[in-house]
C-alpha cells in the first residue's frame, strides 16, 4: 500500500470504492471512496458528479493494475496492491463501459504494474457504489431513444437475423452484419436487424490513414483492436440489397457507409458508386450517408453525383500538425480534407 497526497474531502456524499479480486468478482471496499481521473488530476467521486450507471453498461476489472482510492479516515489518496481487510489478496481497479449516448467525465483511477499489458480500445469510465446502485462519472449528451439498449433486446435481434437470412440468402454483407450485431454488440448492426433508424453498409477493406485509435486494425502496435475489419469487398448488388431492405422497411431511414469495422469508404468508391446509383434508380426514399476521413475529394464528388445525400468528415483537430499526428495520413494531405469539406458544403 503506497500513500499518496492528502485531498480535500467534498461535502457531498462520496461513492464507495469498487474493486475486483483475481477471479474478477466485484465488491465494495468499505472505508474507501471511488476515485476518477480527469487528465492527470485525481478526484474522489461524489454523488453530485455522477449518475446511476446507464442501462446496458458493462463493468470490467483491469488486470495488471492497482486501484487508486481515497482512504476516508485519513483523507489521503492511496494506491492499493492488496485488500486491506484480507492481507495477501490481490485487488484490481474496476471500470464501466457505459451505454451509447453518454460521455465520460472521468476515467477509472489506477496505476500500472511493471508488467502491465496495453488495454484494448474501450472506454474505462470511473464508477462507484452508492445507495444500492452503481454510479458512473458520465453526462448524457444524446437523449434519443435510439441509444437506449433496452430497445435492442437480444431476442428481438435474433428474430431479425433469421428474417434477413431468409430475405437475403447468400448476401455476404448481411452475414457480416450478423457478426457485428451478435458478436460485437454493434448498435448500428442491431438497428438493421430490428428494422429501425440507421443501418450500416461497411464496404472498405483498406484505409489510407493510420489512426492511433483505430478500432478495426492495429499494425505493429501493442494495442489490441476491439473488432475485426471487414475482410471482403461487397458487390454493388449486395450493398444495394441490404440498403433497400432497410429503406423500404423503415420510415425516415438512413443507411451509412464508413463504419467502425471497415477502412475508409472513399477507397471503395468503385463499388459504392454503382451501388448508390442502383439504390436511387429504385427509390428516392431514405438518406444515404457516408462517414469518411475526406481524403479523396475527387471520389467524394463522384459519390455526390451518384446520389450520396450526406457526409460526416472525421477530424480530431483543425490544426494540421495535431491532425497529422493522430490520423497519420498515407498518400493524402490535410488540404485534401479541407477540399472535401468545402465540396460537401457547396453540394445541394
Amino acid at each position: 500500500m503506497v500513500s499518496k497526497k492528502k485531498t480535500n474531502r467534498t461535502k457531498t456524499p462520496l461513492l464507495t470504492a469498487l474493486v475486483a479480486n483475481q477471479a474478477g468478482e466485484l465488491f465494495e471496499l468499505e472505508g474507501y471512496a471511488a476515485v476518477g481521473m480527469a487528465g492527470p488530476r485525481l478526484e474522489p467521486l461524489s454523488r453530485a458528479q455522477t449518475c446511476r450507471m446507464p442501462h446496458g453498461s458493462e463493468l470490467m476489472y483491469l488486470p495488471d493494475r492497482k486501484p487508486v482510492l481515497l482512504n476516508i479516515k485519513t483523507g489521503r489518496l492511496e494506491t492499493l496492491s492488496e485488500n486491506p481487510y484480507a492481507p495477501g489478496e490481490n485487488i484490481f481497479p474496476v471500470a464501466a463501459f457505459n451505454s451509447p449516448g453518454y460521455v465520460l467525465t472521468r476515467v477509472s483511477a489506477y496505476r500500472e504494474t511493471k508488467t502491465a499489458q496495453t488495454l484494448p480500445l474501450f472506454s474505462y469510465g470511473a464508477v462507484g457504489w452508492h445507495e444500492e446502485s452503481f454510479r458512473s462519472a458520465v453526462v448524457l449528451v444524446d437523449p434519443e431513444p435510439r441509444q437506449d439498449l433496452r430497445r435492442m433486446q437480444p431476442k428481438d435481434v435474433k428474430v431479425g437475423v433469421e428474417r434477413m437470412r431468409k430475405q437475403l440468402p447468400g448476401n455476404r454483407l448481411r452475414a457480416h452484419l450478423e457478426k457485428c450485431a451478435l458478436t460485437y454488440g454493434c448498435p448500428a448492426g442491431k438497428n438493421f436487424f430490428l428494422g429501425r433508424y440507421e443501418a450500416p453498409l461497411p464496404t472498405a477493406k483498406q484505409c489510407n490513414a493510420r489512426c492511433l485509435g483505430c478500432l478495426s486494425l492495429q499494425k505493429d502496435s501493442d494495442i489490441p483492436h476491439s473488432q475485426d475489419r471487414i475482410a471482403f469487398t461487397p458487390l454493388p448488388r449486395e450493398i444495394t440489397a441490404v440498403a433497400l431492405a432497410h429503406i423500404r422497411r423503415v420510415p425516415n431511414s438512413v443507411v451509412s457507409f464508413g463504419q467502425g469495422c471497415e477502412g475508409d469508404p472513399l477507397l471503395a468508391a468503385d463499388v459504392i458508386e454503382p451501388a448508390i446509383q442502383h439504390i436511387r434508380r429504385q427509390t428516392g426514399e431514405g438518406t444515404i450517408n457516408m462517414n469518411t476521413n475526406g481524403s479523396l475529394p475527387g471520389n467524394l464528388r463522384r459519390l455526390f453525383d451518384a446520389g450520396l445525400d450526406s457526409v460526416r468528415i472525421s477530424m480530431n483537430s483543425v490544426r494540421e500538425k495535431c491532425y497529422d499526428a493522430y490520423f497519420q495520413p498515407q498518400g493524402y494531405s490535410f488540404a485534401d480534407v479541407l477540399e472535401s469539406i468545402d465540396l460537401a458544403l457547396a453540394s445541394d
